[in-house]
């Protein structure tokens, strides 16, 4: 297909494209995000998400760039994450149907395309005509022909479950409607998109094995003479009490052996289906794929007024409404943690034509981000500092309120065949931040601060299977590999 767009830049330096409305509907992008489609070209390194940009920050870089080095306008003014600088994301959201143009500058920028090393990404507007318009769409993918995860699928069948891929449903609705208010004069424009999920995080926890269950624990005994011929040696509740004569002595536990209380909070956990994580005796996995439900909403409106037909005056208003949540800590359990954005914002520009050949633009916006993590902490907890994960979810809450005022004003003036730019560009940022992580106190439990040699096996002291004074049971020495296990 031919095409009559120019793909050498005879004007400046600059690298990268300009995307006009019919390449925007046409072009896939990933969630119906915009930005995303920043990801495909030349100089871009991209890992896939923001979980991974949280761990690598050249995970969105361009041209050599690390991701917050991407500067995302809309409208005129910065819409860029303060909170956790991602290459392709704003603070305030543009959905597909809403923009008339999507330009993106991935090296050698002017100055008065952005400010940054990496990557100049600008979001425009569409704005109401003299004719009515509009649009109604919805686009859905559901489990139909969908593979199963292979450590979901194990661990269904292990466990005698029907083979039955977890969830991996979109479903984004939206609509948009354009129009005069008043011909010629004012204009509007209204969008609203939507998005609701039901996907599944393959999730494996650490839970107590079936014997640990029952206050049975096991130990490698390799090397030992005494050892079973599979290499596993196995204490029974008894053993343990056996070998934990000081227990009634001091005071300070229960009973000698296991601990009824520490047995009864056992009881809680799910049987084990995996052996992907723990020592493989004591404690083994439970995999099973986490709902993480999640609901979108992006609201837009803009209106467009000409005061003259040398002025023309815009205010563009936006409004994100989300709510995700990122998986429970085990199966029937609430989300341990909801990620919320209620960011919202509000753009005006100014464009002056003063002469033919001098034009003045005036942009300000407010962008108010507002991001979170709602955890399920609401009271002091206890933990186990190794061995099982902790049987409900011990997550914090955490918001950011991050205002950004902006105050952007250039002029063009062109003399000849000359084109002169000025201008300058304030930003105001108030960063507000809240944490419960410093309200609740915690206890933890921690195998290692029970002998100062950091463990029991080989010590000769209590508990320790191959001490003279339990020589009675015949038990051979641990491992030296498995001691601290």
């Amino acid at each position: 297909m031919q095409s009559s767009t120019v793909q050498v830049n005879t004007q400046d330096a600059t690298l990268g494209n300009a995307f006009g409305t019919s390449q925007i509907a046409s072009l896939p992008f990933e969630g119906r995000d915009p930005t995303q489609i920043l990801s495909l070209q030349p100089g871009v390194t991209f890992v896939g998400s923001n979980v991974d940009q949280n761990q690598d920050s050249r995970g969105g870089s361009v041209s050599g760039a690390r991701s917050d080095q991407t500067n995302i306008t809309l409208g005129g003014v910065d819409d860029n994450d303060q909170v956790k600088g991602y290459a392709f994301q704003g603070a305030l959201r543009s959905t597909l149907d809403s923009l008339q143009e999507f330009r993106v500058t991935t090296s050698s920028a002017n100055a008065d395309q952005g400010r940054s090393s990496g990557a100049q990404v600008s979001l425009i507007t569409k704005g109401g005509t003299n004719l009515f318009h509009g649009s109604v769409y919805e686009y859905n993918r559901n489990n139909v022909g969908e593979a199963n995860d292979w450590f979901n699928k194990q661990s269904q069948l292990q466990s005698g479950l029907p083979n039955v891929p977890g969830q991996l449903i979109r479903n984004t609705f939206g609509a948009t409607v354009g129009g005069p208010i008043r011909k010629d004069r004012i204009f509007f424009f209204l969008a609203y998109e939507g998005q609701r999920t039901r996907e599944t995080l393959q999730t494996t926890r650490v839970v107590p094995s079936d014997n640990l269950r029952q206050g049975i624990m096991s130990y490698d005994c390799t090397g030992d003479p005494a050892c079973p011929v599979r290499g596993i040696e196995t204490l029974t509740r008894q053993d343990l009490a056996t070998m934990d004569p000081k227990c009634k002595a001091n005071g300070t536990c229960a009973q000698p052996g296991a601990n009824p209380a520490v047995m009864s909070l056992f009881q809680q956990y799910p049987h084990p289906n995996s052996s992907a994580v723990g020592d493989g005796l004591n404690f083994q996995g439970f995999t099973f794929p986490a709902s993480t439900p999640g609901k979108l909403n992006t609201y837009i409106a803009k209106f467009d007024f000409n005061i003259t037909q040398n002025q023309h005056v815009f205010l563009r208003g936006g409004l994100v409404g989300d709510n995700n949540g990122l998986g429970p800590q085990f199966p029937g359990q609430p989300q341990s943690t909801v990620a919320i954005n209620n960011s919202k914002g509000l753009i005006a520009g100014y464009t002056a034509t003063l002469r033919p050949n001098l034009v003045n633009n005036f942009h300000y916006g407010y962008i108010r981000q507002g991001v979170g993590r709602i955890g399920q902490l609401t009271q002091n907890y206890t933990f186990f500092g190794n061995g099982p994960d902790s049987l409900t979810a011990n997550t914090f809450t955490i918001k950011s309120n991050v205002p950004v005022h902006n105050l952007a004003d250039d002029v063009a003036w062109v003399k000849g065949k000359h084109t002169f730019g000025f201008g300058g560009n304030l930003r105001v940022i108030t960063n507000g931040r809240s944490s419960d992580a410093n309200s609740f106190s915690y206890a933890r439990s921690y195998n290692l601060w029970l002998n100062p040699t950091a463990f029991i096996a080989g010590t000769g002291s209590s508990l320790d299977p191959s001490a003279p004074q339990f020589a009675s049971l015949g038990l051979p020495a641990v491992n030296p590999s498995f001691q601290t296990g």
